[in-house]
């Protein structure tokens, strides 16, 4: 296979997984010199294929949940973040763990995006926090790390 046969098969598989969130099979077409393959993936297929994924995020929300010294019950909402909880497995797992809890209103990548500003802006003001006040020129006290809040929530 040459690099644009595999480059069209990445995102034929890519295009395959994202529509596998809403349909019950996708097609995948594999290109090999003048030999052309169809391949039609079922979602039993793809879930059975991803299932250890879908077990080992279950066991990190477990994890999570220990750590925290916490039960699902205790937990008021859960936002599934990030674009394997589009996949109906790992919504059904949520489901199970957090019944009538799980919102899945929020935008899932924005959210992922906004999480990471908000980490780096903390990491910022830490920053500037531990350099002594000498340090600091006019100049840089007035860049937009003043605009920030005080504090930022972890």
């Amino acid at each position: 296979v040459d690099c644009d046969e595999h480059m069209s098969l990445v995102i034929d598989a890519e295009n395959a997984k994202k529509a596998l969130t809403t349909k019950q099979q996708a097609k995948i077409f594999v290109q090999h010199g003048p030999n052309r393959l169809t391949i039609t993936v079922t979602r039993n297929d793809f879930e059975e294929w991803t299932s250890a994924l879908v077990d080992r995020t279950e066991i990190t929300v477990d994890t999570a949940l220990k750590v925290a010294g916490l039960k699902s019950d205790d937990i008021n909402v859960c936002l599934p973040v990030g674009g394997s909880t589009r996949m109906p497995s790992v919504k059904e797992m949520l489901e199970r763990k957090f019944p009538g809890k799980v919102d899945h209103t929020v935008e899932k990548d924005q959210v992922v995006a906004i999480g990471a500003c908000l980490y780096m802006a903390k990491k910022l003001l830490e920053m500037r926090d531990a350099l002594p006040a000498h340090e600091l020129s006019a100049e840089q006290d007035k860049t937009n790390l003043s605009l920030l809040p005080g504090e930022v929530a972890d």
